[in-house]
């Protein structure tokens, strides 16, 4: 891996980018979570103002801070914020913060992988190198290793109170209540101090499986020169990390929000990067929530909608497939939305997009079809398989058409526009000669959101480029009719001979062509990647 002339930010992304092929290249799931310091919130709270300035030679109780060793001195004398960070938490008091705040040292073997020396104590145990996981069944069929430094390790919490075993405590809970789950074991690789060449030796020598998960948090006090003070990293690199990884389509989260105010769970910070307990927790259930709840509760769903979706085969099952589509809280309530939304008078048009992202050529379809109704509905697919997800996508449309007074930018949610009813089309740059059947999809448009808001007419721009788009079109086509709305494909907006392509935007960022971006978006566009971090400031 070369990292010659690298922006710190483009330093991180490669080494994240390398972490994800290792992962992939062995069958396992990846995802990078990036986890904010205090210096990064927009709106501190008066402690996290002060302990973000306390490296920059602040004080705390008369203390200096500057450097770590008298950090970690000053943590350890239970200095008075303490207090609010850890309420709640069983039996703290000088001596408990004395305890949780030493660690073990670092010791390297004969292969040049770091581990941190084996300790034990009430609240801190390590063995065999890495921080103990409280809870881990002792027979699991699926393993998460959790690779990070010092966040990851838990410095500043016990053992239970660690991300990865929090996250662990959800897992168990989760086999609980449904024993079809697979057991999962959590495996803590954060290391304290850690660097990019230590996490990726150690991910290197991990076994992993085929259902095994790596949670990978990065190190950002670092570059490729080495390691710098974490007051010399630029305030956006995190934000920067982050837009690259997600255009890239690496699977991130981004827990900053977690943590902007207003919010709910007091003082979270310890010192400028490391959280409380209550922060781990924070940080452990957005994990869970993302990792295993959101996609068992996404596939429930898409189960249903399948179920009902195969009655449709049968001519005399067609009202017991609408009855059971109907049944979906998801799918009911997305309809009713709709029906609220419904003109009074006028005709109605409509729209659907990925926008991936959002392109000239949108715009130039979006404008053409506003000037033919009186209500234009853009429905945005929810579907996240896709370099940009959804709220980065509908943001930017939304942005893109606020000039546009009778277009309404919506969601195509639930039963419609997802992998569940036509997933070749989220395949299509995987298997671009993929057959593609839009029935359902087609149907659902036609007898529910169409009538729904009373859409009488579908726009589509002409599709030259992808064979699987251009097949979704001519079955628009074939089917828009059956329920009396008029199909009207318009000529693709062209930029130097060729048709505008969201792909073509995503090889310019890639590539860093931003003259030819310039070209391609709107300058809405340009600052969306701008604050999503995947072009610099002066691009």
């Amino acid at each position: 891996m070369s990292h010659a002339r690298l922006s710190p930010y483009h330093y991180h992304f490669e080494c994240l980018r390398h972490a994800h092929q290792h992962v992939r290249s062995q069958g396992a799931d990846f995802i990078f979570c990036a986890l904010p310091w205090v210096t990064m919130l927009r709106a501190p709270s008066d402690t996290e103002r002060h302990l973000g300035m306390a490296r920059f030679g602040g004080k705390e109780g008369g203390e200096e801070v500057t450097r770590i060793t008298d950090r970690i001195s000053w943590l350890q004398g239970n200095p008075p914020h303490l207090a609010q960070t850890y309420e709640g938490v069983d039996g703290f008091c000088d001596a408990y913060a004395r305890e949780v705040m030493t660690g073990p040292g670092l010791i390297t073997n004969p292969d040049g992988l770091t581990f941190q020396q084996d300790m034990t104590s009430r609240l801190v145990n390590v063995r065999h190198g890495f921080r103990v996981t409280t809870g881990v069944p002792v027979k699991h069929e699926r393993s998460v290793y959790v690779f990070g430094t010092s966040p990851v390790y838990g410095f500043g919490s016990e053992d239970a109170h660690t991300i990865p075993s929090l996250l662990q405590a959800r897992l168990n809970e989760l086999n609980l209540q449904d024993s079809g789950f697979p057991a999962h074991g959590v495996l803590n690789r954060g290391i304290r101090g850690g660097s990019y060449s230590m996490l990726l030796g150690h991910l290197k020598h991990t076994p992993l499986r085929q259902g095994d998960l790596v949670i990978f948090f990065g190190c950002m006090v670092e570059t490729e020169h080495g390691r710098v003070g974490w007051s010399k990293t630029p305030p956006d690199t995190l934000p920067r990390i982050v837009g690259l990884c997600q255009a890239h389509g690496i699977p991130t989260m981004d827990s900053t929000p977690l943590f902007e105010r207003p919010h709910p769970h007091g003082e979270v910070f310890i010192d400028f990067s490391h959280l409380s307990p209550r922060g781990n927790k924070l940080v452990a259930d957005r994990l869970f929530q993302t990792c295993f709840q959101l996609p068992r509760e996404h596939k429930a769903v898409a189960d249903d909608i399948a179920r009902a979706l195969r009655l449709e085969a049968i001519p005399e099952f067609s009202q017991e497939r609408e009855d059971q589509l109907l049944r979906i809280p998801e799918v009911r309530d997305y309809l009713a939305h709709l029906k609220s939304l419904r003109p009074a008078s006028g005709i109605v048009g409509s729209i659907v997009m990925n926008c991936n992202p959002f392109t000239l050529g949108h715009k130039h379809l979006i404008r053409l079809a506003a000037g033919q109704v009186d209500h234009l509905f853009v429905f945005i697919n929810r579907e996240n398989r896709q370099h940009f997800n959804f709220e980065q996508r509908f943001r930017m449309v939304q942005a893109g058409t606020s000039d546009l007074p009778n277009v309404t930018v919506l969601p195509y949610s639930g039963a419609w526009g997802t992998a569940s009813t036509h997933p070749q089309y989220f395949e299509k740059e995987a298997n671009p000669n993929a057959q593609l059947d839009a029935t359902d999809d087609l149907s659902n448009f036609g007898r529910y959101i169409a009538q729904a808001l009373g859409i009488t007419k579908r726009f589509a721009g002409q599709e030259p480029y992808c064979p699987v788009t251009s097949q979704y079109n001519r079955q628009m086509a074939e089917h828009m009719p059956r329920y009396g709305i008029e199909y009207i494909e318009v000529e693709r907006h062209c930029v130097g001979g060729a048709a505008v392509s969201a792909s073509a935007v995503r090889r310019c960022i890639r590539e860093a062509d931003y003259a030819t971006l310039r070209r391609l978006v709107p300058e809405s566009t340009i600052a969306g990647l701008k604050d999503l971090g995947q072009i610099p400031p002066d691009a």
